[in-house]
């Protein structure tokens, strides 16, 4: 019997752990999806890249929404977090710094990117 229950424990355990595994998986796909919508959507936008730019968007009310790499310098990415919470713009986080830049069009990760108004690209400047 103490056999048995072993064996019983053993499949229980085996249970939970696949329906948690499952659980994960399936929230590790919304979130990709849903990254995934974020980043075509960011295509479709005139955008400003880097963290500056984003800065001086949300100051000038320019700022739509906001996207944040997740392994950016949290000293960059956390301070304006909060200023879109401030001005009441929505921010996303996305898995990495590459995958924004790409996102973005240029060659190199980006800590963050913001979608603004059309009208609101700064002339002489290039759309980023």
């Amino acid at each position: 019997t103490k056999s048995m229950e072993r064996n019983l424990e053993k499949i229980i355990d085996f249970s939970v752990n696949s329906v948690i595994i499952r659980y994960c998986m399936d929230k590790m796909y919304k979130n990709a999806s849903a990254q995934t919508a974020e980043l075509k959507k960011l295509q479709t936008y005139p955008k400003v890249v880097g963290v500056k730019q984003i800065r001086k968007a949300l100051n000038a009310g320019r700022a739509r929404w906001v996207l944040l790499a997740r392994n950016a310098d949290p000293a960059m990415t956390e301070p304006l977090a909060q200023q879109c919470l401030d001005s009441g713009v929505p921010f996303t986080w996305i898995s990495d710094m590459r995958t924004l830049g790409r996102a973005c069009g240029i060659a190199v990760g980006a800590a963050a990117a913001a979608a603004v108004a059309a009208d609101s690209v700064l002339p002489g400047k290039p759309e980023e």
